[in-house]
């Protein structure tokens, strides 16, 4: 998959476990280094522990810089709470529908990395 913002999709969801959060992240970084580029991105982020989690301060950074561009959910399944604005407990429907643009939502796609 190669990125480009004439042909992305307007929303982009995407859902990363472990390790496969860094491909996604060179969309992110992709999309958020263009300032024409609009197109809107989420992600859910699933890991074991909130200790787990790969390149948390810069999608923390990123999601802060452009909030009306990117959001980021931290989804994690042992060890207690996760980060603010995250969930305890493992991916489910109700994450995905909360956090992720609906498939009825036009120019949407998805994108999924992980074990």
């Amino acid at each position: 998959f190669e990125y480009t913002a004439s042909a992305a999709p307007r929303r982009i969801g995407m859902v990363a476990g472990g390790t496969g959060v860094t491909p996604l992240w060179q969309v992110v970084q992709a999309a958020l280094a263009d300032e024409e580029d609009r197109t809107r991105l989420s992600l859910v982020y699933a890991s074991r522990r909130a200790d787990d989690i790969l390149l948390r301060d810069e999608l923390e950074r990123a999601a802060a810089a452009h909030p009306d561009r990117f959001s980021v959910c931290f989804v994690v399944s042992e060890g207690g709470g996760a980060p603010a604005g995250g969930v305890a407990g493992r991916i489910d429907a109700a994450v995905l529908q909360r956090h992720l643009p609906q498939p009825s939502e036009d120019g949407s796609g998805v994108l999924v990395c992980g074990p």
